[in-house]
């Protein structure tokens, strides 16, 4: 009886959780940086003002699909490598560019897909282990579908860089030439 009620306590502690965590990122909002706002992706939205690309994420003719980094994600970046890319117009655009599509895609296009066109030109890779589904081999999707009146938003927990794209802008910033 002990572990039917142990079980029992677990599984409802399990659907509280999960129906939480949906109800955080399921609402739908007016636009992509709303979404981010409402949703304290704060240093993706900080990034995207500094980078004059609010706007476009913004804007209601938008039909966009934008992986976005939590706080978190951020945070892995080792500092220098952040501030470098912080610093640098060029590169922060490009990184930020990466993260978005210029289609709308649902989390059932999305797994579907070997690979998704990015904004910025070049590609993320897509693989879907069980459940989850992966961007470029360690992006985890966390929150997929926030529905916007622009487009998707899905949450992912790292950030994405092109490296092959923008990694000679990157030594540069970090003085090694």
């Amino acid at each position: 009886m002990k572990t039917i009620t142990k079980i029992s306590t677990s599984l409802f502690a399990l659907v509280f959780v999960f129906g939480t965590y949906q109800t955080t990122y399921a609402a739908e909002y007016d636009t992509i940086v709303d979404a981010a706002v409402d949703n304290d992706l704060t240093t993706l939205v900080e990034l995207v003002t500094s980078a004059g690309l609010a706007g476009a994420l913004s804007d209601t003719g938008a039909d966009l699909t934008v992986f976005a980094p939590t706080n978190n994600a951020f945070n892995k970046i080792p500092r220098v490598l952040f501030r470098a890319i912080e610093n640098d117009p060029s590169i922060l655009v490009e990184i930020l560019k990466y993260h978005v599509a210029p289609v709308n895609l649902m989390a059932e296009d999305v797994v579907m897909m070997d690979t998704i066109e990015t904004l910025q030109g070049e590609d993320i890779s897509v693989r879907t282990v069980g459940n989850n589904v992966f961007l470029n081999t360690n992006a985890k999707v966390i929150a997929p579908d926030v529905e916007t009146g622009n487009g998707t938003v899905h949450v992912i927990n790292r950030v994405l860089i092109p490296w092959k794209e923008i990694l000679p802008d990157i030594l540069r910033a970090l003085g090694h030439r």
